[in-house]
């Protein structure tokens, strides 16, 4: 079940799609905008959002929230089982502000539609796992989603 908040994050992208991306050589056209594998988390919803041109981990948290005190682009680090990621806070017409976490800033390197859903829900699996205890820290970005990628963790 898709939560007001979550419909209205597509429905923007959507709109952003069809207004302005739309035929750019960025965009895969075998991709479509869609939110997977969101759930409540802390104070809000956690997880990804795949367009036709990048997939990113998002935050959402209803206002009031304290976001529009701060200048877009404020870090956030957040922390999860995991590891911590550092989500970015933006803004977009329709929806308001949000944080976001890049994860593939291109979607040229999946084959279709069902290879990024894939890996937008192992993305999500993987963030609520703990971090392998000789790695205290957990792991970079880019170790997460090599491992992903691989279809496994390290």
């Amino acid at each position: 079940m898709t939560t007001p908040m979550v419909q209205r994050l597509v429905e923007t992208f959507e709109r952003i799609h069809r207004e302005r991306m739309r035929g750019l050589p960025i965009v895969h056209p075998d991709l479509e905008v869609e939110a997977v594998g969101f759930r409540s988390w802390e104070a809000g919803e956690i997880g990804v959002l795949i367009t036709p041109w990048f997939m990113n981990l998002t935050y959402l948290v209803p206002p009031p929230n304290g976001w529009d005190q701060l200048p877009l682009g404020h870090v956030l680090i957040l922390d999860f089982p995991a590891g911590p990621y550092s989500f970015v806070l933006a803004e977009a017409e329709g929806l308001g502000r949000y944080r976001n976490c890049a994860l593939f800033t291109t979607m040229q390197p999946f084959a279709d539609r069902a290879q990024a859903r894939e890996t937008a829900e192992a993305v999500m699996k993987g963030l609520f796992l703990a971090a392998s205890p000789e790695r205290s820290g957990g792991m970079s970005r880019r170790e997460f989603l090599q491992g992903v990628l691989r279809g496994g963790r390290k």
